[in-house]
């Protein structure tokens, strides 16, 4: 009998590896939403609404909202879309990065976002979710100025969402 047998050790990674590729819902952590800086505006009274930014590109469903566990991976989404330059201008070129309480959201209403799968070496979950998020939802927001370069993602690297609820 071999040693991975005896110690399922190869079950064991197989079950680690299923786990952090796994999409958690409810999520652990609040959740980030990035948009143009022109919406924050709408945002605050009408909460976010499903295809809001959506509408202007074909990478995404018109019937959802997206967020992420990671503020980088929720701004590189958004600063490495193809949005048409007149919507880059409404906005002067900034980007706002909101904090959403996840404990305000509707877990069957959550999904994993399949444009953006976890990867079991690094997992950051990214989600889909079917419905309005109110504004009352929004814990803190950040602007931030849109960049298709590489450094994007990594000016939010220290920001962490936190535990699910208002913080």
């Amino acid at each position: 009998m071999k040693l991975h047998e005896i110690f399922g050790i190869k079950d064991r990674f197989q079950k680690f590896r299923t786990d952090r590729e796994t999409v958690p819902v409810p999520p652990r952590t609040n959740l980030y939403h990035a948009t143009l800086a022109h919406n924050w505006s709408s945002i605050k009274s009408q909460g976010l609404i499903p295809g809001g930014v959506c509408q202007l590109y074909d990478a995404c469903d018109e019937n959802y909202v997206y967020l992420a566990d990671n503020a980088g991976i929720a701004t590189a989404v958004l600063g490495s879309s193809d949005l048409p330059k007149t919507e880059l201008d409404k906005s002067g070129g900034q980007g706002v990065l909101l904090l959403i309480d996840s404990t305000q959201l509707k877990p069957e209403s959550l999904s994993a976002d399949p444009g953006i799968p976890a990867v079991w070496t690094d997992p950051k979950y990214t989600y889909r979710y079917q419905g309005t998020i109110p504004a009352s939802a929004i814990i803190d927001h950040k602007d931030f100025t849109l960049d298709h370069g590489y450094y994007l993602n990594k000016q939010f690297k220290h920001l962490k969402p936190g535990n699910p609820g208002k913080a």
